[in-house]
């Protein structure tokens, strides 16, 4: 397995409670996350803190999937949950005003299966593809949430 970590921040022009608020309903994260393909609630209906939910997703040419679930969940402050199948992961969303707005922040540690190395273009920079998909990721909370 490989093992890696990322860490992103962004500004977005709308109050910590909305940005929380809409992380926080696995049901919106397609909205933003163009890789993922499919979402299942499994439970926890609109309780972001009980949300249990089955996922898929693709990434250079690979399929994978699995199982994920809300770790913790403070309404205006933060968003956690973990993955587990294709691609174990934990995923930290903390959001604090700042000014007019709030300055969101994301840390993942996640595994991924030896194999994709070898899906990777020689050359390729893996600390320069995830800071890619962040910055995609926030292009498109900013998108839906800016105001």
């Amino acid at each position: 397995m490989i093992n890696r970590s990322v860490n992103a921040q962004t500004y977005i022009a709308n109050t910590p409670e909305a940005v929380i608020g809409f992380l926080g309903d696995v049901r919106n994260r397609q909205q933003y996350v163009n890789a993922l393909k499919e979402i299942t609630l499994l439970q926890g209906g609109d309780d972001p803190a009980s949300q249990q939910w089955r996922w898929k997703f693709t990434a250079l040419g690979m399929e994978f999937e699995g199982t994920a679930r809300c770790t913790g969940y403070e309404a205006g402050r933060m968003y956690a949950f973990e993955t587990e199948g294709g691609a174990q992961s934990s995923w930290l969303y903390r959001a604090e005003a700042d000014g007019d707005g709030t300055k969101l922040s994301l840390h993942v540690d996640y595994s991924l299966p030896d194999e994709i190395l070898s899906h990777l273009p020689p050359g390729t920079d893996p600390d320069a593809l995830e800071q890619a998909e962040a910055a995609e990721v926030f292009q498109g909370l900013k998108r839906i949430l800016d105001k």
